[in-house]
């Protein structure tokens, strides 16, 4: 009989942001000026200032710290691993579906869930070896993994079933934008602070929607997939939801210049998709335009920035928004198909014939 052994990683993505996004208040982006031009701060630099304690995000954990052991019938240490595996996997899943139901799991048909783990890998995103030891004296094949789960397929499927009641967080939308131009330095992507995101997080908040930037989730994602996400790269950007735990990616790039240094001209372009985390589609996308006059360079970057912010905020938001309504007006099997057409990793089922992805394979 396989034994197998859990612990859960025990962090939950606590985030605090720290950017500028506490200057901008209700009074608007205008304040935020006034504090660049009367007490100059270059752009990339570090703020002290931080989010109160109400904004922390908490989310369920993505992975799991599993062991699992199995018995190697008649010598067979390979066949042994792979079961051993897949009580991994089934034990991540029944660990997820625990925090995500709470209290509630309690009254949850067993059978139910007895189905939902008797294919684990559907929820499983990716599985490493932590350590994997062959013990000939007592024939057990044991592993450690840490496993990531598909925690927001898992939340629908349990809704589907009805096992879930308690009703859908905020919806959250995780903004990204590589930003060049006049100010510009040789700083990392995380390091750096873009106007044009700051003030676009800004939007989404005073539109009544949780945005978050860069410094939420830094410690979630490598620089190479943020980067490659800004870029416009679709699986990128679904990735960067998942591990987020947001439903739509807003990426894309910012570009400032100033043709003619002597006429204090800056001209600035703001290219952008919104894209759909759990589906893997391209919600909306869109360029703008937009150029200031000021002597400061800074300050005219700022100006132009915001200004291509904001036009293109409102096509973002009002498409944000009815994506969101048109997705809860559709039936379950309607959403099923349209999760068929996304991107393949976007649909945490694999194929019969395979496992999630492994990194570290022993």
């Amino acid at each position: 009989m396989d034994r197998i052994r859990s612990v859960k990683i025990p962090s939950v993505i606590k985030i605090v942001s720290k950017y500028y996004s506490s200057l901008i208040n209700q009074r608007g982006l205008w304040l935020f000026i006034a504090v660049i031009f009367f007490n100059p701060l270059p752009v990339g630099a570090q703020s002290s200032v931080s989010f109160s304690e109400d904004r922390v995000i908490s989310r369920l954990p993505l992975f799991y710290e599993v062991t699992a052991e199995a018995e190697a019938i008649a010598n067979n240490f390979v066949s042994a691993r792979k079961k051993a595996v897949k009580s991994a996997m089934k034990i991540a899943v029944q660990d997820a579906i625990e925090s995500i139901l709470g209290n509630e799991s309690d009254s949850t048909d067993s059978n139910i869930l007895r189905k939902i783990l008797s294919r684990p890998k559907r929820y499983v995103k990716s599985y490493r070896f932590l350590s994997a030891y062959d013990n000939t004296s007592l024939m057990l094949a044991e592993i450690r993994l840490e496993v990531e789960i598909y925690v927001q397929e898992l939340k629908q499927k349990l809704r589907s079933i009805g096992a879930l009641t308690t009703p859908a967080e905020d919806r959250t939308v995780a903004i990204l934008i590589l930003e060049t131009g006049v100010s510009s330095s040789d700083k990392s992507f995380w390091d750096t602070i873009p106007i044009s995101e700051i003030a676009l997080v800004q939007r989404f908040q005073e539109a009544g929607i949780q945005a978050i930037n860069r410094n939420s989730i830094r410690d979630l994602i490598s620089e190479e997939v943020a980067i490659k996400a800004a870029e416009g790269d679709i699986a990128s950007a679904v990735d960067v939801g998942y591990r987020s735990g947001t439903d739509v990616v807003i990426v894309g790039k910012a570009i400032s210049s100033r043709p003619q240094e002597e006429d204090g001209e800056t001209q600035a372009s703001v290219t952008l998709k919104a894209i759909s985390s759990s589906r893997g589609t391209l919600i909306a996308a869109r360029s703008v335009f937009a150029s200031a006059l000021e002597e400061d360079p800074i300050r005219s970057e700022f100006l132009a920035f915001d200004q291509a912010t904001s036009k293109i905020s409102k096509f973002l938001i009002d498409s944000v928004q009815e994506f969101w309504t048109s997705k809860l007006n559709k039936s379950p099997k309607e959403q099923n198909l349209s999760n068929k057409n996304s991107i393949s990793k976007s649909n945490p089922q694999a194929p019969a014939s395979d496992v999630p992805s492994m990194f570290g394979d022993l």
